[in-house]
């Protein structure tokens, strides 16, 4: 499993802030996941875009719209993507699934 370290990305996140970050597992639709490192203040869309960024440029998913869900007590909850981490109950070793965000229509 690959880890990605997003709180070195960050470059407006002061120092004290990186020294708290932590791991949450990201998991594809079709069931790969890594790891990456975030941090509490950082916005739920940011992790959903990089987690998809990466995927895809491992051959693991398809481009699209995605969107987070944090798993809690074995349920999954849709995250909203302006809110941070920390506001969305993601903690350290959460795991969160991207989601397809696009309606799915039957045809």
């Amino acid at each position: 499993m690959t880890e990605i370290d997003l709180s070195e990305v960050d470059q407006t996140v002061g120092h004290d802030e990186r020294r708290r970050s932590y791991t949450v597992e990201v998991r594809t639709p079709a069931g790969f996941e890594s790891l990456f490192r975030v941090h509490a203040d950082q916005q739920v869309e940011k992790l959903a875009t990089k987690a998809e960024r990466h995927f895809v440029n491992q051959g693991e998913l398809a481009p699209g719209n995605y969107r987070l869900e944090l798993v809690k007590d074995g349920t999954a909850v849709l995250l909203t993507p302006a809110a941070t981490l920390g506001d969305s109950g993601v903690r350290a070793g959460a795991v969160c699934p991207l989601v397809v965000a696009d309606p799915q229509v039957d045809g």
